[in-house]
Parts: structure tokens; sequence; C-alpha cells
């Protein structure tokens, strides 16, 4: 009875087999690879001549984008995308609520049902818990299948992660559980930086995408060093653009 009254809601007229049915159902995620080929662009000629030897940083940074008073700190979201709040499996038939596999994936998003693997994040005094299912994150980052699947794989149920922000960490398995992004200005950095270090590359670009719109004349500088260390030239690129455009000809022949 319920199965018919679901499709008398979908059809207008009562087809004859189960297979006629087609259901249109508008999708209220944003597709995440649709913004590749916006954020991501071939390298600018010339930064080699101005940039030395470039390293990956060993701890997540401190974003210059962060406000210096918490009181007054920014609380702009650059959202993809957004789910409902408050996912809960406490139901025994929660599954018969969440028709798609994004909707059951997203359910268990930092849900210790059925984890087979839990995160220390953070540094020490300052860690949080995390569970996570190894499945999801395998088929998310080549890291996490060698983690967990490789040859080398170890059988631990405990990892410690403690040069990366749980707020980071945290927005990187959303984005895994859930494909979708959430960014905020004190933290993106870090995301950039869990990103990298799992070999996540659409949620870097997220990230990166995200600097270039918050790129000023103020904190160019800082984002100029930032985009060396996570090697990432086109925001470099974009950094040298705003510092040379804050050049006066005037300064640049006092100079020579």
């Amino acid at each position: 009875m319920a199965m018919s009254n679901l499709y008398s809601k979908i059809a207008p007229k009562p087809a004859k087999r189960l297979q006629d049915l087609t259901v249109s159902q508008s999708n209220q995620w944003v597709n995440v690879e649709s913004l590749n080929s916006g954020l991501s662009s071939p390298p600018q000629e010339g930064i080699s001549q101005r940039e030395a030897m470039i390293t990956q940083p060993a701890s997540a940074p401190v974003s210059p984008l962060a406000s210096p008073n918490p009181a007054v700190s920014s609380t702009t979201t650059f959202t993809l995308t957004s789910t409902p709040a408050g996912i809960s499996t406490l139901d025994p038939n929660w599954q018969a609520s969440k028709p798609t596999v994004r909707e059951r994936n997203a359910a268990m998003f930092n849900n210790e049902l059925m984890s087979d693997v839990t995160f220390i994040v953070g540094a020490p005094g300052h860690t949080q818990c995390i569970p996570a299912h190894k499945y999801v994150l395998a088929t998310g980052s080549s890291v996490f299948f060698a983690m967990f699947y490789g040859g080398l794989a170890e059988a631990k149920d405990e990892i410690e992660v403690p040069d990366v922000e749980p707020s980071a960490f945290l927005t990187m398995l959303k984005y895994l559980y859930c494909d979708e992004i959430s960014l905020e200005a004190d933290t993106v950095l870090a995301t950039l930086y869990v990103a990298k270090k799992y070999i996540v590359p659409h949620l870097a670009r997220a990230c990166v995408a995200y600097l270039e719109t918050s790129l000023t004349a103020k904190n160019a500088c800082l984002l100029l060093s930032q985009s060396r260390l996570f090697e990432e030239p086109d925001l470099m690129q974009r950094c040298w653009e705003v510092i040379d455009a804050q050049v006066s000809p005037h300064h640049v022949r006092n100079l020579s």
C-alpha cells in the first residue's frame, strides 16, 4: 500500500509495469567535479624565475585570512553544497528514509555506527577522536587506500594525526562522505594542507579557489608564501599580480 501511494504521487497515470516507473529527482548537491574547469588552469610562465625550491610544510599553517581578534573573527562561509543537519541513525530502520547512496553515506559521517577505525586528530592536549569507515576513506583517497589495503597496511584501530587540525580533518571527511565542501577563512589553509596530505585534489582545488577570491593587497604576501609551500603556481601568479599592481612606477624607478 505504501509503494502504491508513493507511485501515485510521482505519476499522474498508473503504469502497468514496475520497470516503466521513472523518477526524476532534482539533485540538491553541486557536482564538485563540474568546478574543475573553473578552478584549475595551466600554470603561468615566468613564475619559476621568481621562486626558489618549493617544499611542502610539515604541519598545517595558520591562516592569514583569520582575524587576529577572536571577538571579531570572520564567520563568512564558502559553501558549495549543503545537507540537512542532525542526521541520525538511531532509528532501527533509518535506511528506509534515505533512498540514495549519497544520503546513506552521509549518515555515516562522524558516526560510530559500523566504524572500523578511529583517528586521534590534533596536537597533544587538543585532540579529538573521530570515527570513520575504511572503505569510504579508501575509495576517496589513494593515501587511505594504501594505509588500509596496501601491501604495507597495518591493522590499527586507532591512528594518531597530530599535524592536522580536527576541524580541517572533519571538512575533508565531510567531502568524502557527503560530497560537499564548506570552507571558512580561519581553517581554509589547514583544510588545503590536509587535502594535500591525503591527496584529495577536488577539495584542494576548492580551497585554492576560496583563497583566490579572498586575495587582497593586505594578505597577498602571506598567501604568496603559503602558495609556494603548497606548490600552487596559479595562486602564486595571482598573488604576484596583486603585489605588482600595488607597486607604483615611481617606486620602481627609485629602487632602480
